[in-house]
Protein backbone atom coordinates (compact mmCIF):
# COMPACT_ATOMS: atom_id res chain seq x y z
CA UNK A 1 0.00 0.00 0.00
CA UNK A 2 1.21 3.48 -1.20
CA UNK A 3 1.70 6.05 1.50
CA UNK A 4 0.07 8.64 0.34
CA UNK A 5 -2.18 11.58 2.24
CA UNK A 6 -3.61 10.74 5.97
CA UNK A 7 -6.18 8.45 5.10
CA UNK A 8 -5.13 5.90 2.61
CA UNK A 9 -2.98 3.64 5.39
CA UNK A 10 -5.15 4.50 8.57
CA UNK A 11 -8.79 5.15 7.42
CA UNK A 12 -11.33 4.28 9.94
CA UNK A 13 -14.26 6.38 10.30
CA UNK A 14 -13.00 7.70 13.84
CA UNK A 15 -10.09 8.98 11.84
CA UNK A 16 -11.49 11.91 10.29
CA UNK A 17 -14.82 14.77 11.00
CA UNK A 18 -17.37 13.92 8.50
CA UNK A 19 -19.64 11.32 7.97
CA UNK A 20 -17.74 10.04 4.58
CA UNK A 21 -14.19 10.08 3.71
CA UNK A 22 -12.78 13.95 2.48
CA UNK A 23 -13.44 13.73 -1.41
CA UNK A 24 -9.68 15.12 -1.62
CA UNK A 25 -9.28 11.26 -0.48
CA UNK A 26 -11.61 9.98 -3.53
CA UNK A 27 -10.26 12.05 -6.60
CA UNK A 28 -6.90 13.42 -5.65
CA UNK A 29 -5.84 9.94 -3.70
CA UNK A 30 -7.26 7.42 -4.33
CA UNK A 31 -8.24 5.80 -1.07
CA UNK A 32 -8.13 2.91 -0.52
CA UNK A 33 -5.18 2.59 -2.70
CA UNK A 34 -3.81 -1.07 -2.63
CA UNK A 35 -1.56 -3.60 -5.26
CA UNK A 36 0.78 -5.98 -4.93
CA UNK A 37 4.86 -5.04 -3.89
CA UNK A 38 6.84 -4.23 -0.94
CA UNK A 39 7.56 -1.77 1.27
CA UNK A 40 10.48 -0.68 3.87
CA UNK A 41 10.36 2.11 6.34
CA UNK A 42 12.01 3.16 9.80
CA UNK A 43 11.83 6.13 12.31
CA UNK A 44 14.35 8.13 14.28
CA UNK A 45 13.80 11.00 16.45
CA UNK A 46 10.41 11.77 15.41
CA UNK A 47 10.79 11.47 11.56
CA UNK A 48 9.86 8.12 9.86
CA UNK A 49 10.00 7.55 6.07
CA UNK A 50 8.42 4.58 3.78
CA UNK A 51 9.68 3.13 0.57
CA UNK A 52 7.04 1.45 -1.60
CA UNK A 53 7.15 -0.46 -4.68
CA UNK A 54 3.94 -2.24 -6.19
CA UNK A 55 2.42 -2.50 -9.61
CA UNK A 56 1.43 0.86 -11.55
CA UNK A 57 -1.92 1.73 -12.77
CA UNK A 58 -3.96 0.39 -15.65
CA UNK A 59 -4.08 3.67 -18.24
CA UNK A 60 -7.42 2.62 -19.81
CA UNK A 61 -9.16 3.43 -16.77
CA UNK A 62 -7.35 6.80 -16.13
CA UNK A 63 -8.11 7.42 -19.53
CA UNK A 64 -12.05 6.50 -20.00
CA UNK A 65 -12.60 8.37 -16.68
CA UNK A 66 -10.42 11.17 -16.43
CA UNK A 67 -12.97 12.99 -13.81
CA UNK A 68 -12.09 10.43 -10.90
CA UNK A 69 -8.55 11.12 -11.21
CA UNK A 70 -6.20 7.80 -10.83
CA UNK A 71 -8.74 6.12 -9.08
CA UNK A 72 -9.97 4.37 -11.84
CA UNK A 73 -6.77 2.78 -12.57
CA UNK A 74 -6.08 0.91 -9.59
CA UNK A 75 -5.89 -2.60 -10.21
CA UNK A 76 -6.55 -3.88 -6.49
CA UNK A 77 -3.81 -6.94 -7.04
CA UNK A 78 -5.97 -9.07 -8.84
CA UNK A 79 -4.70 -10.27 -12.30
CA UNK A 80 -2.33 -6.82 -12.35
CA UNK A 81 -0.35 -5.75 -14.82
CA UNK A 82 3.23 -4.84 -13.43
CA UNK A 83 5.40 -3.98 -16.42
CA UNK A 84 5.30 -0.66 -14.85
CA UNK A 85 5.82 -0.54 -11.13
CA UNK A 86 5.31 2.28 -9.28
CA UNK A 87 7.50 3.92 -6.69
CA UNK A 88 6.25 5.58 -4.04
CA UNK A 89 8.44 7.67 -1.12
CA UNK A 90 7.18 9.39 2.22
CA UNK A 91 8.17 11.48 5.01
CA UNK A 92 6.63 12.56 8.03
CA UNK A 93 7.68 14.66 11.38
CA UNK A 94 5.47 13.00 14.98
CA UNK A 95 8.12 14.71 17.08
CA UNK A 96 5.32 16.72 18.49
CA UNK A 97 2.32 14.83 20.32
CA UNK A 98 -0.85 15.10 18.35
CA UNK A 99 1.00 16.77 15.64
CA UNK A 100 2.08 14.65 11.59
CA UNK A 101 3.58 17.25 8.82
CA UNK A 102 4.60 15.11 5.55
CA UNK A 103 4.61 14.41 2.30
CA UNK A 104 5.00 12.03 -0.85
CA UNK A 105 6.03 11.03 -3.84
CA UNK A 106 4.45 8.77 -6.32
CA UNK A 107 5.36 8.16 -9.90
CA UNK A 108 4.58 5.24 -12.59
CA UNK A 109 3.80 4.52 -16.90
CA UNK A 110 -0.07 3.65 -16.70
CA UNK A 111 0.06 0.81 -19.39
CA UNK A 112 -3.16 0.80 -22.10
CA UNK A 113 -4.20 -2.32 -23.05
CA UNK A 114 -3.14 -1.55 -26.98
CA UNK A 115 0.18 -1.29 -26.79
CA UNK A 116 0.09 1.36 -29.69
CA UNK A 117 -1.04 3.61 -27.59
CA UNK A 118 1.43 5.52 -25.36
CA UNK A 119 1.11 4.95 -21.13
CA UNK A 120 0.18 7.52 -19.84
CA UNK A 121 2.58 9.39 -17.41
CA UNK A 122 1.57 9.86 -13.58
CA UNK A 123 3.38 11.68 -10.59
CA UNK A 124 1.18 11.77 -7.55
CA UNK A 125 3.62 14.62 -5.22
CA UNK A 126 1.54 15.51 -2.12
CA UNK A 127 1.66 17.55 1.48
CA UNK A 128 -0.25 17.02 4.56
CA UNK A 129 -0.52 18.27 8.56
CA UNK A 130 -2.61 17.19 11.03
CA UNK A 131 -3.05 18.52 15.06
CA UNK A 132 -5.05 16.52 17.39
CA UNK A 133 -4.36 17.74 20.74
CA UNK A 134 -5.40 20.19 23.36
CA UNK A 135 -9.32 20.31 21.82
CA UNK A 136 -7.98 21.41 18.71
CA UNK A 137 -8.50 19.27 15.71
CA UNK A 138 -6.90 20.49 12.54
CA UNK A 139 -6.21 18.67 8.93
CA UNK A 140 -4.74 19.97 5.84
CA UNK A 141 -3.61 18.03 2.71
CA UNK A 142 -3.22 19.47 -1.02
CA UNK A 143 -2.41 17.16 -3.77
CA UNK A 144 -1.36 17.47 -7.33
CA UNK A 145 -1.08 14.77 -10.07
CA UNK A 146 0.76 15.40 -13.34
CA UNK A 147 0.47 13.52 -16.41
CA UNK A 148 1.69 12.76 -19.91
CA UNK A 149 0.06 11.47 -22.80
CA UNK A 150 -3.25 12.70 -21.13
CA UNK A 151 -6.18 14.35 -21.75
CA UNK A 152 -5.92 16.53 -19.05
CA UNK A 153 -2.82 18.12 -17.86
CA UNK A 154 -3.27 17.69 -14.20
CA UNK A 155 -5.40 16.84 -10.99
CA UNK A 156 -5.42 18.97 -7.99
CA UNK A 157 -7.28 19.39 -4.75
CA UNK A 158 -6.71 20.17 -1.24
CA UNK A 159 -9.00 20.92 1.87
CA UNK A 160 -8.60 22.17 5.64
CA UNK A 161 -10.53 21.30 8.59
CA UNK A 162 -10.90 22.64 11.96
CA UNK A 163 -12.64 21.37 14.94
CA UNK A 164 -12.77 22.24 18.18
CA UNK A 165 -13.79 20.08 21.57
CA UNK A 166 -16.10 21.96 23.34
CA UNK A 167 -17.05 19.01 25.90
CA UNK A 168 -15.46 19.94 28.55
CA UNK A 169 -17.71 23.98 28.57
CA UNK A 170 -21.09 21.82 28.45
CA UNK A 171 -19.78 18.98 30.80
CA UNK A 172 -20.28 16.02 28.43
CA UNK A 173 -17.94 12.68 28.89
CA UNK A 174 -16.13 11.85 25.77
CA UNK A 175 -15.41 14.90 22.80
CA UNK A 176 -17.85 16.97 20.88
CA UNK A 177 -16.33 18.96 17.96
CA UNK A 178 -17.89 20.87 16.26
CA UNK A 179 -16.14 22.12 12.54
CA UNK A 180 -16.00 23.25 9.50
CA UNK A 181 -14.14 22.13 6.36
CA UNK A 182 -13.22 23.93 2.60
CA UNK A 183 -12.73 21.81 -0.03
CA UNK A 184 -11.73 22.57 -3.72
CA UNK A 185 -10.96 19.62 -6.27
CA UNK A 186 -10.46 20.00 -9.96
CA UNK A 187 -9.69 16.37 -11.53
CA UNK A 188 -8.88 17.44 -14.95
CA UNK A 189 -6.49 21.12 -15.32
CA UNK A 190 -6.89 21.70 -18.76
CA UNK A 191 -9.16 19.25 -20.00
CA UNK A 192 -11.88 20.53 -22.42
CA UNK A 193 -14.34 19.68 -20.33
CA UNK A 194 -12.67 21.08 -16.70
CA UNK A 195 -15.40 23.49 -15.50
CA UNK A 196 -18.13 21.04 -15.54
CA UNK A 197 -15.85 18.42 -13.04
CA UNK A 198 -13.92 21.44 -10.92
CA UNK A 199 -15.91 22.48 -7.79
CA UNK A 200 -15.74 23.79 -4.42
CA UNK A 201 -17.51 22.48 -1.43
CA UNK A 202 -17.99 24.24 2.27
CA UNK A 203 -19.60 21.92 5.00
CA UNK A 204 -20.27 21.78 8.38
CA UNK A 205 -20.58 19.40 10.99
CA UNK A 206 -20.74 18.32 14.77
CA UNK A 207 -18.77 14.74 15.74
CA UNK A 208 -19.17 13.11 19.24
CA UNK A 209 -16.72 10.65 20.50
CA UNK A 210 -18.10 8.96 23.68
CA UNK A 211 -14.43 6.87 23.58
CA UNK A 212 -12.14 7.37 20.71
CA UNK A 213 -12.72 4.30 19.14
CA UNK A 214 -16.84 5.64 18.46
CA UNK A 215 -18.22 8.87 16.42
CA UNK A 216 -21.77 9.80 15.72
CA UNK A 217 -21.34 12.26 13.40
CA UNK A 218 -23.58 14.91 11.34
CA UNK A 219 -22.38 17.12 8.75
CA UNK A 220 -24.09 19.65 6.20
CA UNK A 221 -22.75 20.92 3.09
CA UNK A 222 -23.15 23.03 -0.07
CA UNK A 223 -21.04 22.19 -3.47
CA UNK A 224 -20.89 24.47 -6.06
CA UNK A 225 -19.08 24.01 -9.05
CA UNK A 226 -17.38 26.23 -11.81
CA UNK A 227 -19.89 25.83 -14.50
CA UNK A 228 -22.21 28.46 -13.78
CA UNK A 229 -25.22 26.84 -14.99
CA UNK A 230 -24.82 23.96 -12.95
CA UNK A 231 -26.78 23.86 -9.97
CA UNK A 232 -25.83 24.16 -6.32
CA UNK A 233 -25.93 20.93 -4.54
CA UNK A 234 -27.31 20.76 -0.76
CA UNK A 235 -25.73 17.52 1.00
CA UNK A 236 -26.73 16.58 4.70
CA UNK A 237 -25.70 13.22 5.93
CA UNK A 238 -26.08 11.23 9.42
CA UNK A 239 -23.25 8.23 10.23
CA UNK A 240 -21.60 6.11 13.36
CA UNK A 241 -18.86 4.68 12.43
CA UNK A 242 -15.99 2.51 15.28
CA UNK A 243 -12.83 1.01 14.91
CA UNK A 244 -12.17 -2.14 16.32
Amino acid sequence: MPSVGLINEFHEPPLFLSVERPEYSKYIIPTTWFGNGFAIYGMANGLSWKAVIHEGLNGDGIASKWSDGIRSGRQKGYKANAKELLYNGRIAYTGIAGLRVGGSFSTTNALSSDEAVKPIGVSLMEFHGKYDANGIMAVAEYGNISYTNHSAKSSSGYYVDFGYDISKMLNVKGKLYPWIRITDINPGVDHVDEDSKHYGKMMFGLTFKPIDQIAFKFDYGTKTYAEKEKDKLTLMNFGVGYNF
